[in-house]
């Protein structure tokens, strides 16, 4: 999980099970897009036969937690901690989706715009107008504009309204993930370790 910091995935290739506390597990594959609220517990599988790559978005310098009762892979330059976890876990609602489909985006069966917005990070599935197909009285066909390939989204960073004098921006950062078959997890708990150091 991550202690403060919302995080999503857009799954570009083979298949993803997202086993996320409080919600049914999904199978995503091309063109989902899910997000994790923070203080939640998830796990990420890749399934098939098939190699996954999804493109993972967080904020800057966003730690993972584990749970006590699990080693993480160790990590160069990192050192896991005991520590604690208080208060309640990120929402979802209307502009904080868990799963779209961008398939289902382009096809005019879900809709587009706010995919994940907070006061640290916002997401936004942008797509071009779509013009009708179809031909006209004469036999003629139409032209229609494409949508933008493949699943769009872009990460800004955001401010809260009253910022502090000591208060930073926060900038979104993202990595590409290419997962074999296995299982990567990060899970809340009331006791849980967090890496900490620098790279």
């Amino acid at each position: 999980m991550n202690g403060d910091t919302r995080e999503w995935w857009i799954v570009q290739s083979g298949s993803l099970k997202f086993t996320v506390d409080g919600r049914e597990p999904l199978i995503a594959t091309k063109g989902f897009m899910v997000q994790v609220p923070y203080r939640t517990l998830y796990q990420i599988e890749t399934v098939g036969n098939e190699p996954a790559l999804r493109f993972e978005v967080n904020v800057t310098r966003a730690r993972k937690l584990y749970p006590m009762d699990e080693t993480p892979v160790p990590l160069g330059g990192f050192d896991y901690v005991p520590t604690k976890v208080t208060g309640g876990r990120g929402i979802l609602n209307g502009e904080n989706r868990p799963v779209v489909d961008f398939n289902k985006v382009v096809a005019g069966q879900e809709r587009g715009g706010p995919f994940v917005s907070d006061d640290r990070a916002f997401a936004n599935i942008i797509i071009g107008q779509l013009s009708a197909p179809g031909a006209d009285r004469q036999g003629a066909l139409t032209t229609r504009k494409a949508p933008s390939s493949g699943s769009s989204c872009s990460a800004k960073s955001a401010t809260k309204s009253k910022a502090s004098p000591n208060s930073k921006r926060n900038r979104a950062t993202s990595c590409t993930h290419r997962a074999r078959r296995g299982t990567s997890r990060a899970s809340a708990a009331a006791r849980a370790s967090v890496r900490a150091g620098s790279r």
